[in-house]
Formats: C-alpha cells, sequence, structure tokens
C-alpha cells in the first residue's frame, strides 16, 4: 500500500503551510512576561533545505510574516523568502512588521534596523501599525497629514500596498484610523484613510 499524501490546510481555496517562529503562553506585551520557546534561524534554514529537497519551492505563491524576535531568524527568513522567489518571481510577501506599540519595543532595537534597510524593500504588502511605521520611517505620526507622508515614504521604498493598520491621533481622539496607500503609474498615492471608532 502507498503512503497517504501529506495532509494540507485549506483556506478560501488556497494550500497553506505554517512555520510557526514561536510557541509562546501568552502576548509577549503583558507586565509579568511569558513562558514559551522560538525556533532560531538555523532551524528555519533547515525545514527551508527541505523544501528545497522535496521540490517544493515553486508551490508558493505567498508569504506571511507576523511576529519575529530575533535578529537570526529574520535574516533567516529574508534567505526563505530570496530562495522562493528564484523559484517564482512573482511571489507576494505580506510583512506585518511587529515590532511594538503604545510607544514601546516587543522585539530587540536592532531588528528595527533589519525591517528598515532589507525587508521593506522585499515586501509586496506591508501592514505596520502607528509606532511601527514611526520606528521604520524615523517620522513622528500625529496627524493625519504625517501618517500620508510616513505612508508614502514606506511605499517610495519598495512594497507596492502599504496599511498604517491603526493610528490614534491627538487631533482625533474619539477615532482610530487605519490608513492605505499603493504604488500607481503616477508613483505613490497614499492617504485612503477610513476612520473607525475606537
Amino acid at each position: 500500500l502507498s503512503p497517504p499524501p501529506p495532509p494540507r490546510r485549506h483556506y478560501h481555496h488556497y494550500h497553506h503551510h505554517p512555520h510557526w517562529y514561536f510557541q509562546f503562553s501568552n502576548h509577549t506585551g503583558y507586565e509579568e512576561g511569558f513562558t514559551g520557546e522560538v525556533l532560531n534561524g538555523e532551524q528555519l534554514n533547515k525545514l527551508v533545505e527541505g523544501l528545497e529537497a522535496n521540490g517544493l519551492t515553486s508551490e508558493y505563491s505567498h508569504l506571511l510574516t507576523g511576529y519575529i524576535g530575533s535578529t537570526t531568524f529574520l535574516s533567516a527568513v529574508k534567505s526563505a523568502l530570496l530562495k522562493l522567489r528564484e523559484s517564482n518571481p512573482g511571489l507576494v510577501y505580506v510583512c506585518d512588521p511587529v515590532l511594538g506599540d503604545d510607544g514601546h519595543l516587543y522585539v530587540p532595537q536592532e531588528l528595527v534596523q533589519i525591517y528598515r534597510e532589507e525587508m521593506v524593500p522585499l515586501a509586496t504588502v506591508l501592514t505596520p501599525n502607528q509606532f511601527e511605521c514611526e520606528q521604520l520611517t524615523g517620522k513622528s505620526i500625529t496627524t493625519e497629514e504625517e501618517a500620508v507622508s510616513a505612508c508614502v515614504s514606506l511605499l517610495a521604498q519598495g512594497p507596492e500596498v502599504v496599511v498604517i493598520t491603526s493610528c490614534d491621533l491627538p487631533s482625533d481622539p474619539e477615532h482610530i484610523i487605519m490608513l492605505a496607500g499603493r504604488k500607481s503609474s503616477r508613483g505613490c498615492d497614499g492617504g485612503d484613510g477610513d476612520g473607525g471608532g475606537g
């Protein structure tokens, strides 16, 4: 008898293949900390080697990353992305640069520079929150105009779409603003803001 085929998970007609960077007890922002384990960069490299050995890298059309807490793992993610794009140059990379929120970093400071200089230019879609956007651009965001300027700045670095997922602006404390921008034939368009109840 032949062994059964490997299981695949389906979501809206897409196969998805999760590789978890961490297994934590709770969100890292809790006051009493957290427990759990993380993969290191070498472990991710080994997983990618297995994909290559089985000829599976060409099957990937999208890569989505979220929380990454170490420089070695982020470097391994970059390496994996470049390998996947060797097989599929059109691969869409959705980068959620989870750095922190409310003025506090969740990750080592060194990751900010790596995201800014190496990962943002490779992203197809970038989804920072307000604090993360400020970290990536070096620009303070206190008004909608400043949010638009920061969005345009990130678009100029490479992504096709930038979504600032939440802005808590002093000028409008009753709402949380989400702002999206995308590249067009004219260049970078920013400012598709949408206010929602906070």
